[in-house]
């Protein structure tokens, strides 16, 4: 019997972007490379959702975790038992984890649907075209979990499995464009941030005194250049994002390029932040 091909595109990223989605882990800037600047305010109605939208996915994917785990060990048996009751049993455990893992897909693009639709920063045009593409593979999946729950055969039954090994890179590059997105949407939201809170300190200091210090103002004219590198910076990761754009979205190795890249702009955005402290007198 073909071996199901359980590879799980669903616990790459999501911990990074989302912090309370997954226990999952990624490659990406780690959570003390994002200063405060970047912070914003979420609603109530919308922090309740994506609690929600959490409860779920990490529910599904808990289940999906013990079925995979009761597949392997059906699996095992058949293999050195060989019975009819072994097949059958098999076909069960084989029928139930792909139910799982579909359910755990719709929970995550739901989850990362969601979230990129409400993420400040993302350029409009790039992120409807990545919300279309999230939406169409949503209905996949919910259109595949319809069959496989009236699914018996045994054959049928491998087809979903090679349905899904030759739809999983599409999958994975809805994935990571719609994570890219985020993560460029959430350094351009701190990047304006930044350049907000030095122009009402700006206002500030200026009403407070007749003219600045020499030293306060070389503060404000690099803080100024740090803003327009990291608009440059998203500007080129939007450029790229767009020539590098599949049918689906982007790959892994493309996903990662973005991801080194947007340290570097944490790291000229850590500086600006510790200007503005420090200009505000509260750096410590």
């Amino acid at each position: 019997m073909k071996r199901l091909l359980l590879t799980a595109v669903f616990c790459i990223g999501i911990a990074a972007v989302v912090p309370n989605f997954s226990y999952a882990q990624t490659e990406t800037a780690s959570p003390e490379a994002k200063p405060a600047v970047q912070e914003e305010v979420i609603s109530p109605q919308m922090q309740g959702t994506m609690e929600d939208l959490r409860s779920v996915y990490v529910t599904t994917l808990d289940q999906y975790r013990r079925d995979e785990q009761s597949y392997r060990i059906a699996s095992a048996q058949h293999k050195n038992v060989g019975t009819i009751a072994t097949l059958n049993e098999l076909v069960e455990k084989n029928k139930k984890v792909q139910i799982s893992r579909t359910k755990t897909l719709i929970a995550y693009y739901s989850a990362e649907q969601v979230y990129l639709q409400n993420t400040v920063g993302v350029d409009l045009d790039l992120k409807t075209k990545q919300l279309t593409r999230t939406k169409e593979v949503i209905q996949q999946l919910q259109l595949q979990m319809t069959e496989l729950q009236t699914a018996t055969d045994r054959v049928v039954l491998d087809g979903f499995s090679s349905v899904f090994a030759d739809t999983r890179s599409q999958y994975n590059q809805v994935m990571y464009g719609g994570l890219a997105l985020i993560h460029i949407g959430k350094m351009q939201r701190a990047a304006d941030k930044l350049r907000s809170v030095k122009e009402t300190l700006y206002s500030m200091r200026t009403s407070e005194l007749n003219a600045l210090t020499e030293n306060e103002q070389r503060g404000f004219d690099e803080i100024d250049r740090i803003v327009d590198e990291l608009d440059a910076g998203s500007i080129y990761l939007y450029k790229q994002f767009n020539s590098r754009f599949t049918e689906y979205g982007v790959d892994q190795n493309t996903y990662q390029q973005y991801v080194q890249y947007l340290d570097t702009m944490y790291t000229q955005l850590r500086k600006g932040e510790n200007f503005v402290l420090e200009l505000s007198g509260r750096y410590r």
